[in-house]
């Protein structure tokens, strides 16, 4: 027929009998349906050659959280950033957005803590003032000048914005330190603390990765990471839909400070309303041990997954992410969301 020889053209009735176009409709009408749907849309929709990204797959590559987390969020978003390592073209921003203000955060309290971790001090009564002052001062001022060093517009209602977000860093602070400063033998151990470590996968890959805060306690070591909007929920991690935690974990389980001690990690986040229940995971509890132990296996499957050249259509959240590279290819994407 002539459309399987090439022809783009819909062949005359005397070529292809009415009955048998009517089957192509009903055929390609359902086909439709599907891609408008969020079903996998059949066995050659994003199933690649196996190998195509070697460097993701081959012994000692190295994964983060960022890209484990991509993949269990949709395989075709990953396939986007890391295998055709597609970034998309941002215009000159307007003004300054939530990954802006939590970049601007996460680099005042690393140097707000600087000085606790050359002294080997913990946050407690006698330390947040020195803390307090520190974002009063210098961090005011990083804040400010936000605007002209990182190159967005709307400066003024950025600089009004900087009481409202202080004032959350300090309530976050002094939530934390209700909770640990009391503790005898607690210290900060550690700000953007860098790790890059061999895990048992076959082939031997490693994760890497920044933390945004380490902890000393008498127990062991507690992993902290700064958000300034919405967290995992605990449900998701224990499902494995998210990594970070445990992979962390994971990551500093044969740290020197952490041998034959607890750990722990866990999320700061500025205080709003509607905030959930603060929750940690902590390799001392059975179920949490074993979430952690998990981790490992998901990074396998993803890894033996990518190496298959699986890359489908199938993202696990609401609603797909802005920061997509794929979303103006996807056909489950970021502009269609009315579709259930």
């Amino acid at each position: 027929l002539e459309w399987k020889s090439g022809f783009a053209l819909r062949p005359p009735l005397a070529v292809v009998p009415e009955t048998d176009s009517w089957n192509t409709i009903r055929v390609a009408a359902r086909m439709e349906q599907i891609r408008r749907s969020f079903h996998f849309a059949g066995a050659f929709e994003g199933q690649v050659s196996k190998g195509l990204a070697p460097w993701m797959t081959r012994e000692g590559s190295k994964w983060s959280a960022s890209s484990l987390d991509s993949y269990l969020t949709c395989s075709f978003q990953y396939f986007g950033r890391y295998v055709l390592r597609l970034k998309e073209l941002d215009d000159e921003p307007e003004e300054g957005d939530g990954a802006m203000r939590g970049s601007i955060i996460h680099a005042i309290l690393e140097k707000a803590f600087e000085p606790l971790v050359e002294q080997g001090l913990p946050l407690s009564v006698e330390t947040i003032g020195q803390v307090t002052d520190y974002i009063d001062s210098h961090g005011r001022e990083m804040w400010m000048n936000a605007p002209e060093k990182e190159g967005f517009g709307q400066a003024a209602l950025w600089r009004l914005e900087w009481q409202r977000y202080r004032d959350r860093m300090i309530r976050m602070l002094e939530q934390e330190m209700l909770v640990a400063g009391s503790d005898e033998g607690y210290r900060v151990f550690g700000t953007e603390y860098e790790f890059d470590v061999e895990v048992g996968t076959k082939p031997r890959l490693r994760i890497r990765g920044k933390i945004d805060r380490i902890d000393e306690t008498p127990d062991g070591l507690t992993v902290i990471d700064y958000k300034t909007g919405k967290i995992p929920t605990q449900k998701d991690v224990r499902d494995g839909k998210n990594s970070q935690l445990p992979l962390y974990a994971l990551a500093l389980r044969n740290h020197p400070d952490a041998k034959g001690k607890n750990l722990r990690t866990e999320y700061a986040k500025l205080p709003s309303r509607g905030d959930r229940r603060h929750w940690d995971l902590n390799d001392a509890i059975p179920e949490d041990a074993e979430i952690i132990k998990n981790v490992l296996g998901t990074l396998q499957e993803k890894r033996d997954a990518v190496e298959s050249g699986d890359f489908r259509v199938k993202p696990t959240p609401t609603e797909c992410p802005s920061y997509c590279a794929m979303k103006h290819v996807c056909r489950v994407n970021a502009f269609s969301r009315h579709k259930s």
